[in-house]
């Protein structure tokens, strides 16, 4: 009898992504599945273009409706109900912000086919060129395998070509220290004493955290200025500057959602569906339903989401930027712009998905302007190198006789990497520096 296992496809269009579950037979029926995937991309070019135009065609039309029927939100109770109640299940089959937050299930196999970048990945990983995929004598699955990391796969050279391959992801651009104003490097204060500021340090690492997997595997395809990483960014910058608000679920706690991993002591992840509407309406949060991160929900008239659409903004007093990389070119667009806003002297963070830098401009007798900024600061354990979306090359194929190691982005953090002061500043430094820094900032805007 066959073992029907669950799959996972997901299409991503326009930034957003669209996913579903099937089943399939276990082992080789999979690998028939995927073929009959693979099979309806066409491969004459003229027919490839048509087909593609007709998906995005198709996405664009499920993507209208759901902003007509499902997203925009006119009231509290109307989103409190597409939040908590029947209509959740119909609007998991819309196009989402954040890719399905599966983490704690099994997938047989998964796949993406990415409409906007032309790339069809396979388990993650694997990734060739939508119009390219290699189909002769089913060469795409006679190229899958082992690489040096443990369960995980990549490409054989010896068997696909190169140029069938690619990667979704965002080129980094190459670090240019240069500072167009006269600057002097300092050090970041990641020493956190004081109970608040261990509060919101331990707080900022468990959250990020809970969206390691979603970094680890889709980050580097994320532009500063696209969703995700705008409402990351400014998550963590309002947490750090004590503008979130934190609620206490008292002696009930929230219950742990589905997607939760067994023992994941470091995850957040909880599911508002299971809470109960009064509770949540009158004794938790009052008139703010509270919406899961990515939640493409939105008031009328209002963009989905929290952040700011801009990349560079003010937040209390502190001009917060998002870039790639945050190196001095880029420090210096920052001052520029802060400048240009009519700001002599300020304070202001660089933020990427993986690392922070801090600058104060300060402003001469002469009207010269002076900088100070730090080196990079790693946010947390989680490094740029480690994300799946790379190209095969940063996975190479195990050799013969080699031992495999674990992908150092697959494996669980440590409990106890939150359990100190010392723990935190030591893992997560970048996070206990924003903290630091707007504290500093926040003092000396009241002594002004």
């Amino acid at each position: 009898m066959d073992v029907l296992r669950e799959g996972l496809r997901t299409f991503r269009f326009h930034g957003r992504y669209y996913t579903d579950s099937f089943q399939h037979s276990y082992g080789h029926a999979a690998r028939l599945y995927v073929a009959d995937v693979i099979a309806d991309s066409p491969a004459d070019p003229a027919q490839y273009q048509r087909w593609l135009g007709a998906l995005r065609v198709l996405c664009m039309f499920k993507e209208r409706d759901a902003e007509d029927y499902v997203y925009e939100v006119s009231s509290g109770s109307e989103l409190m109900r597409l939040g908590l109640g029947a209509d959740w299940v119909d609007a998991r089959a819309h196009p989402t912000g954040l890719p399905a937050r599966l983490r704690g299930r099994t997938f047989g196999v998964h796949y993406m086919i990415n409409l906007d970048s032309e790339v069809f990945t396979l388990d993650y990983c694997l990734h060739w060129k939508l119009s390219s995929i290699p189909r002769r004598r089913d060469e795409w699955l006679r190229a899958i395998v082992p690489s040096i990391y443990r369960d995980t796969w990549t490409i054989s050279l010896g068997i696909c070509p190169e140029e069938l391959m690619t990667s979704p992801v965002l080129q980094l651009p190459e670090a240019d220290p240069t500072i167009a104003f006269e600057s002097r490097r300092v050090y970041p204060r990641v020493e956190v004493k004081e109970a608040w500021a261990v509060f919101l340090t331990h707080s900022l690492a468990v959250a990020l955290n809970t969206l390691r997997f979603e970094i680890v595997n889709f980050g580097r395809e994320w532009s500063p200025d696209s969703f995700l990483f705008r409402e990351l960014m400014f998550a963590l910058v309002s947490m750090a500057s004590n503008r979130a608000v934190f609620h206490d679920s008292g002696a009930r706690p929230l219950p742990r959602s589905p997607s939760q991993q067994d023992g994941d002591d470091l995850s957040l992840v909880h599911d508002i569906r299971q809470v109960d509407q009064t509770r949540l309406e009158d004794e938790w949060v009052g008139h703010d339903t509270p919406l899961e991160f990515g939640s493409m929900f939105h008031r009328s008239g209002k963009l989905p989401g929290a952040s700011p659409a801009e990349t560079i903004y003010w937040l209390e007093g502190v001009l917060v930027s998002l870039e790639l990389v945050p190196d001095g070119k880029v420090v210096t667009k920052a001052v520029r712009w802060g400048i240009e806003q009519r700001h002599a002297s300020f304070q202001a963070v660089i933020l990427s998905l993986f690392e922070a830098a801090f600058v104060e401009v300060l402003e001469g007798h002469d009207g010269e302007i002076f900088v100070k900024v730090s080196d990079m600061v790693a946010l947390s354990p989680i490094r740029a190198e480690w994300c799946m979306s790379t190209h095969r090359r940063e996975r190479p194929p195990l050799t013969d006789g080699a031992v495999a190691q674990p992908h150092p982005g697959k494996m669980k953090l440590p409990a106890d990497c939150v359990a100190t002061p010392k723990k935190l500043q030591e893992n997560f430094p970048g996070l206990a520096a924003l903290v630091n820094f707007f504290d500093i900032a926040a003092n000396r805007r009241a002594v002004v």
